[in-house]
């Protein structure tokens, strides 16, 4: 019988410091976008986001089925589902350094901002 070791290695840990969430439109296209802002707590000065786009799905499971139709007893239902938007901004905030977590939410969203700003020609209107 072999054994092997696990690795003792973990990565970052991260606690969620915030969450915001806020409706866009371009043109015909409207949709929320959500960003999590977490900070490393071995060191506070460490910050991953993620950014995501809220898309309603219609959602039909297959079981439970009627056995006199062989269809599904329940009916479909429309759920969020969060998708990444991350490669739709230029910064990677995978793991990022700011002075707080203030500051390092509004590098993202300036990011955001940026992206909404040459998607539209610099028309959008941006509210805090």
């Amino acid at each position: 019988m072999t054994t092997r070791k696990a690795s003792s290695h973990v990565g970052h840990l991260y606690t969620l410091v915030k969450t915001v969430q806020f409706d866009v439109v371009l043109g015909d296209d409207a949709f929320a976008l959500r960003v999590e802002l977490f900070q490393d707590i071995s060191n506070k000065r460490m910050f991953h986001a993620d950014i995501w786009r809220n898309e309603f799905y219609r959602i039909q499971s297959t079981f439970p089925q009627n056995p006199a139709t062989g269809r599904p007893q329940d009916h479909p239902s429309d759920e969020v589902i969060l998708i990444d938007w991350s490669t739709n901004v230029s910064g990677d905030y995978s793991l990022f350094e700011a002075t707080t977590a203030k500051v390092a939410l509004n590098i993202v969203l300036g990011d955001i901002r940026s992206t909404l700003d040459r998607a539209t020609g610099g028309k959008s209107k941006w509210r805090r």
